[in-house]
């Protein structure tokens, strides 16, 4: 089991991304468990000159391989700035947004 969290360019279609990237799971063994869609978010320092950047979370049941495919179509991917990829033995409950606390209040 992993998950990734995955930050593209302010000004792309994100969603199309996170289903681009659910395929290429599924094509290689492995199902996404779940995905949340974290919406545009400022990011602490500019990177490819964007302070702003989509965010999105995927957790997923796949073989380390199919991880792999993914990480390295991301990182071919344009549209994708950065990718961070955790392995985990069971995946948290609920949502993990870490703004989804302060809109509820």
């Amino acid at each position: 089991m992993s998950s990734s969290r995955v930050r593209t360019c302010p000004t792309r279609r994100p969603k199309a991304l996170i289903e681009h990237f659910s395929t290429v799971l599924a094509d290689n063994g492995g199902k996404v468990v779940d995905r949340e869609y974290w919406g545009v978010k400022t990011m602490a320092y500019k990177i490819n000159k964007n302070r702003k950047g989509h965010y999105a979370f995927l957790k997923s049941d796949a073989p380390s391989a199919a991880v792999q495919e993914m990480e390295r179509l991301m990182r071919l991917h344009d549209d994708v700035m950065r990718v961070l990829t955790i392995k985990v033995d069971k995946h948290a409950e609920g949502p993990l947004d870490p703004d989804a606390e302060a809109r509820r209040a």
